[in-house]
């Protein structure tokens, strides 16, 4: 919105000129309340008459609340410790990050941070690429999972590809008062922009970036193991080195196309030594490639369109164990992507669209499919690595690999504003097609050990006379192995196709704009359909841009493909045999069937959001304040299964969140020597209650053979667990302040970060009672549940291990420590001029070195804290 306001004077006024600016300026100031967010543009224009007339040009605070932009000069200077674009958004003080991501032991880690927004988890965000879903539904767990056993699924992220930030021109994110066009999300909508290819000429360049090493952070670890640099634990990281390096070129390759290809290489290593005697040393890697090119149109008034291809592979080469042999992994996520985009404007509106298809993956490649347990010896030929261990194990569960392929087509029908002059109508209405495909597949694997219940009498694995092959279980001379459960490989394919449509009005009523919308969905696998009002008031109190009041309310409804992914992952078939001696056959004598996962009855997840609040503008400063709850509700949870399942999925999950958020902006003008600022401040107070444990990914684990409680003891009496509350993502106060600087004609950039996260509630578990004494009999015991699914039917106190869902943790509370950051970034155009630009690079975080407590595991020993002063170094040149 634009306010014009002239002021007229006369020479035959005795005021001179200056007199007559500095009074317009200031009536200006009084009658608006405040100067504008950009400096105004003055003109100076003599009349016939010889009058001077001064046209002011105020820019109004025309934005959506709930919605901010994060432009390409703030995400090209933004220190990352990751490399990911998702760092831009620590200056937002109503974003919440997962406690862990800048955690001293993992230094080495170059997969993009978790964050929620809203009481939402890290996967209720909608992330997107161009307005392109870049959702993973294929195991969220991440890639430092280390679940290997044969019925685990590999982790991955919530995202599929994970695109460089040299290639985002820009980031919108919404956090309320969403547009009924954006749909598959409870939490928040995270959009990062593609940047279009430049059309002045040919332009080229290349660097190397955020380079940083295990010597140049400060590193605390948990008492007794900080000097441990022999590490052999993947979580575990006191040595590392992480950089990136990129070229791009781009220019017009036609009249009216320009182009842009790019690659870009984030690497990261990470030494690990296994646990054998003698221990080695294995250097883990990951690498995130990033190839891009895109091709787009220029200089036509009323037309756009872009090709863009993304190859975006994700690697992690590393150990699943390293007391294990042979037990390499490489893990394996992102994939490809083709968009085509184009937009064409009207006279009566603009019609744009997209059609995307990608694949994306999250898998697992072995080294083998083959998993020995001997006894082992330093006497021993062969298995003699274990020290003081009685068994080793070696080798691994084979392939697994998941592929997600999804085509999406989108069309956008925007309205220009029509209607008479005091009932203004914007309509916007669209359409969305997608279909997803996900497939699982494995290869069989085996698993060779020893049971005595299986031995003939006198039998004993350790025979000097025993012959055959190793990968049968036998080494020649030393022992062999009677027990083999064998798991078949499986194939399986979940298919869904969903339809959205939607319809929204902006409506203005001289000083009050009203915007209601509806979206529905529809999918093919539950079969249902989802509505989802939205509705957003707006008062311009002076009716000028300067002091609006809004509110909203709205329903939004997780896309679900993301419950039915659930279908995909069902225990595969197993096969036991055994066999009376080293040279006696296999046989088999029991064959486990393995039964679905229960989703028949499962509903797409959803969140009810209400906000009110106010904004204004004053001497140059953006105020914001607002309030708001969100319900989420149906969130997927499980239960014990049945004889008809191995388990069921219900929607019984909710939480509740409530928040209020303060927050001031500023953009300052060229102020000579002290540079051109913009400056951002927010505050943001909150709370999160829920039956339903947010930081807990409701992943496909694998049934039986682990301990998981189904209840848990808290607060004086059994609840299931997880009615346990939330240990992440649950901050009770964000403050977060932020600086982007440029001095020197823009040549030196400087970007301030500061962030305080006050401590909140977490819990610590223990097999213990803590009401126990130690002099008790039981003290030491395990306390297991009659019945897995009935805590009323009492238990029994037991030295092994409980079976699945009956063991029962004690929980208490524990408080965290409040967290401070102030990161810093620094760039130099050392040489810029007609042969191009060199710039030297130098990013600070934690500049204050400090180390907080931060450990949001359950666990009552050990600490994790926050990595200190870290420093990062670069140089790229462009022409």
């Amino acid at each position: 919105m634009k306010t014009i306001v002239s002021f007229k004077s006369n020479p035959m006024l005795r005021h001179t000129r200056r007199n007559i600016n500095t009074a317009a300026l200031a009536l200006t100031a009084l009658a608006l309340l405040a100067a504008p967010a950009t400096l105004p543009a003055q003109q100076l224009a003599p009349t016939a008459t010889g009058r001077e007339v001064i046209s002011m040009t105020v820019e109004a605070r025309d934005e959506q609340p709930g919605k901010f932009v994060v432009e390409k000069e703030t995400i090209d200077i933004t220190p990352s410790t990751t490399g990911s674009i998702e760092e831009v958004l620590r200056a937002h003080s109503e974003v919440q990050f997962d406690l862990n991501s800048r955690s001293s032991e993992l230094g080495g880690e170059i997969t993009p941070p978790r964050f929620s927004i809203r009481g939402g988890n890290y996967y209720d965000n909608n992330f997107m690429i161009n307005g392109i879903s870049n959702n993973n539904y294929l195991g969220q767990s991440g890639f430092l999972d280390a679940t290997i056993a044969p019925n685990g699924t590999p982790g991955g992220e919530a995202q599929a590809l994970f695109i460089n930030p040299d290639l985002i021109g820009s980031v919108v994110v919404y956090t309320d008062n969403v547009p009924v066009e954006y749909g598959s999300f409870t939490g928040g909508v995270f959009d990062a922009k593609i940047r279009d290819p430049r059309n002045d000429g040919f332009h080229a360049s290349f660097g190397f970036s955020n380079y940083t090493r295990d010597s140049w952070t400060s590193q605390k670890f948990a008492e007794g193991r900080a000097s441990d640099l022999t590490t052999d634990t993947n979580t575990h990281q006191p040595l590392f080195e992480r950089y990136s390096y990129f070229a791009s070129v781009e220019g017009p390759l036609t009249k009216n196309i320009a182009g842009l290809l790019s690659y870009t290489e984030t690497r990261s290593t990470i030494p690990v030594w296994d646990s054998f005697t003698p221990a080695s040393k294995f250097k883990n890697h990951s690498i995130n490639r990033n190839l891009l090119a895109k091709l787009a149109t220029y200089g036509l008034s009323d037309f756009y369109a872009a090709l863009t291809t993304t190859y975006a592979p994700y690697e992690r080469e590393w150990r699943a164990a390293s007391s294990r042999k042979d037990s390499l992994l490489t893990s394996k996520g992102g994939g490809w992507q083709v968009t085509f985009e184009a937009e064409k404007k009207m006279p009566f509106a603009t019609l744009s669209g997209n059609v995307s298809y990608k694949n994306n993956e999250v898998s697992r490649d072995s080294a083998t499919n083959k998993w020995f347990i001997w006894a082992n010896s330093a006497t021993n030929a062969y298995a003699n690595w274990g020290g003081s261990s009685t068994t080793v194990a070696e080798g691994n569960w084979g392939d697994f690999e998941m592929h997600q392929k999804t085509f999406e087509a989108n069309a956008k029908l925007a309205f220009v504003e029509f209607g008479p002059k005091y009932l203004r109508n914007n309509i916007t209405t669209g359409i969305k097609f997608s279909t997803d495909r996900m497939q699982r597949e494995t290869e069989d694997s085996l698993q060779f050990m020893w049971l005595a219940a299986n031995s003939p009498a006198g039998a004993n694995r350790m025979d000097p006379g025993s012959t055959g092959d190793k990968e049968d279980g036998v080494i020649t001379g030393e022992q062999w192995l009677n027990y083999l459960v064998f798991y078949g490989a499986s194939d399986k394919t979940v298919s869904q196709t969903t339809i959205a449509a939607y319809a929204e009005d902006k409506i203005k009523v001289e000083r009050f704009t009203v915007i209601p919308g509806i979206r529905v969905d529809h999918e093919s696998f539950l079969g249902t359909t989802a509505w989802s009002p939205r509705l957003v008031l707006n008062a311009d109190v002076l009716n000028n841009g300067m002091l609006n009041i809004f509110a909203g309310a709205a329903r939004y409804t997780m896309d679900p493909v993301s419950s039915f992914k659930y279908a995909l992952f069902n225990n595969r078939t197993q096969e036991r045999q055994r066999r009376a001696n080293y040279d006696a056959e296999w046989e088999t004598y029991q064959e486990v069937t393995a039964l679905p996962y229960g989703t028949r009855n499962l509903k797409a997840p959803h969140a009810d959001a209400f906000n009110i609040g106010v904004s204004t503008t004053w001497k140059g400063f953006d105020f914001r304040l607002d309030g708001g709850i969100r319900k989420h509700r149906d969130i997927i949870r499980t239960r014990p299964g049945t004889p008809e399942f191995t388990r069921e999925y219900i929607n019984s999950g909710k939480s509740d969140y409530s928040g209020v958020t303060f927050e001031i902006k500023k953009k300052t003008s060229d102020l000579g020597w002290a540079g051109r600022h913009n400056l951002l401040l927010s505050l943001t107070h909150s709370k999160t209650e829920s039956n339903s444990r947010q930081d807990y990914v409701m992943e496909e684990n694998v049934e039986g053979g682990n301990w998981s409680p189904l209840y848990v003891f808290y607060n004086g009496e059994f609840v299931p667990a997880d009615n346990l509350p939330a240990t992440n993502f649950s901050t009770p106060l964000v403050v977060a302040f932020s600086d982007m600087a440029s001095f020197w004609g823009g040549r030196v950039r400087l970007y301030n970060r500061l962030r305080f996260e006050k401590g909140g509630d977490g819990i610590v578990q223990s097999t213990k009672d803590p009401d126990m004494s130690p002099d008790d009999p039981n003290y030491n015991k395990y306390y297991a549940l009659n019945d897995a699914r009935d805590p009323s039917q009492g238990g029994v106190y037991q030295t092994a291990t409980p079976s699945l869902g009956r063991g029962v943790y004690y929980f208490t509370n524990k408080k965290y420590d409040n967290i401070f950051f102030w990161d810093m970034s620094l760039d130099y155009d050392v040489v810029k001029n007609r042969a191009g630009t060199l710039t030297v690079q130098l990013r600070v975080t934690n500049i204050l070195n400090r180390h907080e407590h931060v450990n949001t595991t359950t666990s009552a020993t050990g600490g994790i804290y926050t990595a200190g002063r870290q420093l990062y170094a670069g140089m790229q040149y462009k022409f």
